[in-house]
């Protein structure tokens, strides 16, 4: 069994409910957060877990909300007095603008991360008994989607996608599929532009994995979401914990 803490299930924009995009996934004596947005160290800590916990970081692309919470987390692990290191896997851009965020912002005093860039292809990473797949999808700069597997479980992760078949292919018979949707419907012809998913789009996708949990929302997408909430679909909110 796994279970996933949904630790910030907002997009790009300040809302009051819905911190920026984190996911941690707990499975096999491992953790592996998807996404570091930022106050994603605070997250952690709310619901009883130590930065010096994590395992392996997996960074989807290079946009701030998805990457500023490396700081936080580095400071983090000072305060917690942990001389272990943050490793971070991502596309070589995301993975490439770490270094020169510490160096213009901090903490220096931390102790230095691991990074790992990864092409934008299916890269395989193994981490005891969970295998974990990049999955190359469809966004306005490059970036990865993740599946995380082990003997009896499965959980997708699209970060921010148009619709895309590898994701779809990924997803079949997984427990979980979390997928963005940043907008309603009726901003079709802006998802098409900025390359995310709308309500309507993902709707499409019920069916393909054991449940359906739209992530990335923006408060424009909030109430077309509220109305498709159903039993294999599932509207996060911040602090939710899925076991799957």
């Amino acid at each position: 069994m796994a279970k996933i803490y949904f630790l910030g299930t907002g997009g790009a924009g300040s809302y009051v409910s819905r911190g920026y995009p984190a996911y941690l996934v707990e499975a096999e004596d491992k953790l592996v957060l998807l996404d570091a947005g930022f106050g994603v160290d605070a997250k952690l800590h709310s619901l009883g877990f130590k930065v010096c916990d994590i395992d392996l970081v997996l960074v989807s692309h290079e946009h701030f909300d998805h990457l500023l919470g490396i700081t936080g987390l580095l400071n983090a692990l000072v305060e917690e007095r942990c001389s272990k290191q943050l490793v971070v896997y991502g596309p070589q851009r995301a993975i490439e603008s770490i270094p020169l965020i510490i160096e213009r912002t901090g903490p220096r005093n931390a102790p230095k991360p691991v990074l790992k860039p990864l092409s934008i292809d299916f890269n395989e990473i193994s981490l005891g008994g969970i295998h974990i797949k990049s999955i190359p999808v469809d966004h306005s700069v490059p970036t990865l989607g993740y599946s995380i597997s082990t003997r009896d479980s499965k959980i997708v992760y699209s970060a921010d996608t148009r619709p895309t078949r590898n994701i779809v292919e990924e997803a079949r018979g997984a427990q979980i599929l979390l997928h963005e949707v940043s907008m309603p419907s009726s901003m079709l012809n802006t998802a098409l532009v900025t390359k995310h998913t709308t309500v309507g789009e993902v709707k499409q996708l019920l069916g393909i994995a054991e449940i359906l949990a739209p992530i990335h929302i923006m408060h424009v997408a909030e109430e077309e979401l509220r109305r498709i909430s159903g039993r294999k679909i599932i509207i996060p909110v911040d602090g939710l914990i899925v076991s799957v």
